[in-house]
């Protein structure tokens, strides 16, 4: 740090911590660092190794409170363990030999002036993911602020991580209420044309169509003649993922653009992704695109007939849909669905265009609810990176009367 704050000193990271050792431990829950949720069990990982038990016996002890230093440090390698139990014996272990805030530590050993400034002077290679090795990180100068500032400040950050993941659990359960209430709403019940759950007032039977005869597809493309300085925003297949695409605010020429820039998209378009369409890259354009032009890797299905486009997006993510372009696919490396076989793919439909709105309606809603707690993740996250970058430094001084808590 160029400047101590006035109260804080400043400590050698072998002043503050030392290795520990202890072995003989193969009773305690086997343990996996990670970069995102620190030191966890690794039950708690998709991960399914079986390991003789005469091998645990060399793993070492993790106490609650230690840090591990990871094998491979991206984002800095130092990660803390809030269980207790075991970890493979290439991991160096570190616990506290002064009085200090773990959490504290936590947080500075993830920001950004450790990991990009304080460990790359000590630790070489560590951009290419080179091991760090604890001997050459003793000497890491890191920042020794009065117990209760650490107190206060790991509490602050703590609130902010709170707020953080009760907003990734309603994600979740907002995003698992939709799957589950759309499988109902687009799912037909077993030999009728009935489907499992539907909205009040309606009770015709549904039909079943071929997307070709209900949309034109790729009914509008630039062609090669078009003026060299043509100019629009281009959408690549990598800037849409289920439904959310990732504008670009840069305008491109026809003739600087890639030569896959070819379809024309309207307002109340469908963009589906023919290339890895397993992958979900698609969108409905609920926005004025005259100035936006896709990837000859969509294909953009228009309306031909009286029906709510919500509705056929909606149905693209069912699993009648998945099984359809699944056995439709053809290629390997990147697995594509032609032209002419989604013009083939069907589609169950309510007779209704008043039913279709209100299916395709309720679920866009959803999807919009789902997509405004993303976006207001994103913004905790980001002021998650402002809160630790002053906090940490003591740029910004929390008063003691901050938070009532006792160290």
């Amino acid at each position: 740090m160029n400047k101590l704050p006035n109260g804080w000193e400043e400590k050698r990271l072998d002043d503050l911590f030392k290795e520990f050792t202890e072995k003989n431990h193969a009773d305690k829950n086997i343990l996996a660092s990670t970069q995102d949720r620190g030191v966890i069990p690794s039950d708690l990982l998709d991960r399914h190794i079986i390991r003789k038990k005469e091998s645990l016996s060399n793993y070492k002890l993790v106490k609650k409170g230690c840090f591990v230093i990871s094998l491979r440090s991206f984002q800095g390698g130092f990660e803390y363990s809030n269980y207790e139990g075991i970890i493979s014996p290439a991991y160096t272990i570190l616990e506290p030999k002064m009085k200090l805030v773990d959490d504290f530590y936590k947080y500075y050993f993830k920001s950004y002036y450790f990991i990009n400034k304080s460990l790359p002077k000590y630790a070489e290679g560590i951009r290419d993911g080179k091991q760090i090795k604890y001997k050459a990180c003793k000497e890491i100068l890191v920042p020794y602020p009065p117990l209760d500032e650490q107190k206060r400040i790991a509490s602050a950050l703590s609130k902010i991580d709170a707020y953080l993941e009760n907003t990734i659990k309603l994600i979740e359960e907002k995003e698992r209420f939709k799957r589950g209430i759309a499988k109902k709403l687009l799912t037909c019940k077993e030999g009728e044309n009935i489907p499992e759950a539907r909205f009040k007032g309606f009770e015709d039977e549904w039909e079943i169509v071929k997307l070709g005869d209900i949309c034109l597809i790729n009914n509008k493309s630039l062609k090669e003649n078009t003026d060299k300085d043509y100019k629009f925003k281009y959408i690549d297949l990598t800037a849409v993922k289920k439904g959310i695409i990732n504008f670009s605010n840069d305008y491109t020429t026809f003739e600087n653009a890639p030569i896959s820039a070819r379809r024309i998209i309207n307002k109340n378009d469908i963009i589906m992704a023919t290339v890895r369409p397993y992958l979900l890259g698609h969108a409905f354009i609920d926005f004025e695109a005259k100035d936006y032009i896709c990837s000859k890797g969509f294909a953009v299905l228009t309306a031909n007939s009286n029906i709510e486009m919500k509705y056929i997006y909606q149905y693209l993510y069912s699993d009648d849909m998945a099984k359809q372009i699944k056995s439709r696919l053809v290629g390997s490396t990147y697995p594509t669905i032609r032209l002419s076989d989604i013009k083939e793919l069907k589609i169950k439909i309510p007779k209704s265009i008043k039913e279709q709105e209100k299916i395709g309606g309720y679920l866009s809603l959803l999807d919009a609810e789902i997509d405004n707690l993303k976006k207001q993740k994103e913004l905790i996250k980001e002021m998650k990176r402002g809160a630790m970058q002053k906090l940490l430094s003591g740029e910004v001084r929390l008063s003691k009367n901050a938070f009532n808590e006792n160290i």
